[in-house]
């Protein structure tokens, strides 16, 4: 990929190549939009190798991204999610500012339980999930888009926040024939 945010990690290992594990590179290879690979290496890289904090992510550093990106608060007992930040881009996809909204309050058809339980699977295991989904919105239309869930901490070990990248298209309205 030959992008501003990719260039960045040229000097990370002592080759000039990114250093992956299995399952980042495993993930990476499934990704169909740039800007999700490259907020992907970017997350490794001000991560350290381990999983990085809120605090370590700079939007000055990501400005392509931004109009794609998630900011998730995860809190617990029970577990939900809250939208902290939703990207204009996403907005646009899906027809609606979800900011300050939280994922379970959220009606997107059959597939909600399936959404919650991919937020909770990063936070478990805390590791990235690339997802792809195609959904049928309130509005009658089709939604199809790939998701990437990035886990942070404060504190080294337990997940408090979810950074996000959300790209696709919506697809023409349904009529019902009645």
């Amino acid at each position: 990929m030959a992008s501003a945010v990719a260039d960045m990690f040229e000097s990370v290992s002592a080759e000039g190549k990114v250093v992956m594990s299995e399952s980042i590179a495993r993930i990476a290879s499934v990704l169909q939009y740039d800007g999700l690979g490259d907020l992907l290496r970017y997350w490794q890289l001000v991560g350290r190798g381990g999983m990085p904090s809120r605090a370590d992510i700079d939007p000055a550093d990501i400005p392509k991204l931004l109009s794609n990106v998630l900011l998730i608060d995860v809190q617990r007992a029970p577990i939900r999610f809250q939208v902290r930040l939703c990207g204009t881009g996403i907005d646009r996809l899906l027809d609606r500012n979800y900011t300050g909204c939280f994922l379970d309050d959220m009606t997107v058809g059959y597939f909600e339980r399936d959404i919650l339980l991919d937020y909770a699977e990063v936070v478990l295991h805390k590791r990235p999930k690339a997802t792809r989904r195609s959904i049928l919105t309130e509005r009658g239309h089709w939604l199809h888009y790939q998701r990437l869930l990035l886990p942070l901490s404060s504190d080294g070990w337990s997940v408090d926040k979810l950074l996000g990248g959300v790209y696709g298209e919506a697809a023409a309205e349904i009529h019902s024939a009645a």
